[in-house]
């Protein structure tokens, strides 16, 4: 990810459940980077995606197989 001056934000799509985060800072006419620098495990209990009209498929009512 390639911050604009000023903006050290990003929005990222990630999936419910847990995620662990970090960053590190890169050179990338160098190929130089810092360590990693971890940030916490977190828990995302919600995730929104846009996009797609159809709905998934569930679970919920299919009998299993004899």
């Amino acid at each position: 990810m390639a911050f604009t001056g000023g903006s050290l934000s990003a929005d990222v799509n990630v999936p419910a459940g847990y995620c662990a985060a970090g960053y590190r800072f890169v050179n990338t006419a160098t190929g130089q980077a810092t360590d990693m620098v971890p940030i916490g495990l977190r828990t995302v209990a919600l995730s929104l995606e846009l996009g797609g009209d159809q709905p998934r498929e569930t679970t919920q009512g299919r009998k299993k197989a004899a």
